[in-house]
């Protein structure tokens, strides 16, 4: 398990429960008031409201990428009741979109609380649609991911929850790369923030980058082949018992990421070194050496035609 923890709201962010109660609560002439939105939420029976107010779309993907990737994931909610708390566990252990319930706590919060000081957020990220938590949070040493349509130029907005995956591995001390949304405005607060968070400056690297763009080129001409080939193997067009496929796709893999990396969609936060793209390198021959095999296997196959047409 990685040591950076990821919290996430629920209300707003991962269940979209904030629009449906809303819409009641002005039709019950509640909305208006403090005291109004408090008595709705008090009374409201929670287990039956969870199961019919959809999930924010993407969010049970997001936590789920995220198990994955080895981070502990937990549910941090305000709460108005006890009824509520233990009706949200209830829902999210039975949450058949999300992989494994069973590793997932649900932490809750009482709303006139602070969620900054019920735990330790030094070093830990709260993706929060309030703006309010999230600069509490900050304040207290934790990254602040902001879940709203309109970009805030002080914090990290996100409006489609995938986009923590790459905020996550950016904002983590243990990862050598940080990864870009290619949203100029965006990434201009992720840079910020990776910087005074993680301490972490992008070095120069365009020497490097020069030098893998100029290898990618020279050998596009055999990974372009190469593809094609690959293609009409997994649709069944072509017939090659001696094909790798998962060789292949790993080395498809990694040239792909070696072009986000010279398309700056991909910092490195260390200086590059050969040893560095050597899996980059390493992909490139093989690809080449594979294809001009074949090329060579091919053109023996047509010269012995045309033997064997000559003596017929």
């Amino acid at each position: 398990m990685r040591t950076m923890q990821v919290y996430y709201d629920y209300d707003g962010v991962f269940g979209d429960t904030m629009n449906p109660a809303i819409k009641e609560m002005k039709e019950l002439g509640l909305y208006d008031t403090e005291e109004g939105r408090t008595k709705y939420f008090r009374e409201l029976k929670w287990r039956e409201f969870l199961k019919k107010t959809p999930f924010i779309k993407n969010s049970p993907e997001t936590v789920n990428a995220l198990m994955k990737l080895n981070y502990k994931v937990s549910f941090l909610t305000h709460v108005n009741s006890l009824d509520e708390h233990v009706d949200k566990i209830i829902h999210v252990k039975s949450t058949e979109e999300l992989d494994d319930t069973s590793k997932i706590d649900v932490i809750a919060v009482p709303r006139i609380i602070d969620k900054s000081i019920t735990i330790d957020p030094r070093g830990h990220i709260l993706i929060d649609d309030r703006l309010e938590n999230i600069i509490a949070w900050e304040e207290m040493g934790g990254i602040g991911v902001l879940f709203s349509d309109k970009p805030n130029p002080s914090y990290i907005t996100i409006d489609d929850p995938l986009d923590l995956i790459n905020v996550v591995m950016t904002m983590d001390k243990s990862e050598s790369l940080m990864y870009l949304s290619g949203d100029k405005e965006k990434d201009k607060v992720l840079l910020r923030k990776a910087r005074e968070k993680s301490s972490k400056v992008p070095v120069n690297n365009d020497g490097a980058l020069l030098y893998i763009s100029d290898k990618i080129n020279k050998y596009k001409h055999s990974v372009d082949a190469a593809l094609k080939y690959h293609l009409s193997i997994m649709n069944n067009h072509l017939v090659d018992r001696n094909y790798n496929i998962k060789r292949m796709e790993y080395n498809f893999k990694v040239i792909n990421f070696y072009n986000d990396v010279v398309n700056r969609k991909i910092l490195y936060t260390y200086k590059l070194s050969y040893s560095n793209y050597h899996d980059l390198l390493e992909a490139l021959l093989l690809i080449d050496f594979d294809l001009s095999s074949k090329d060579k296997k091919s053109k023996t196959l047509s010269l012995n035609n045309k033997k064997k047409n000559k003596l017929l």
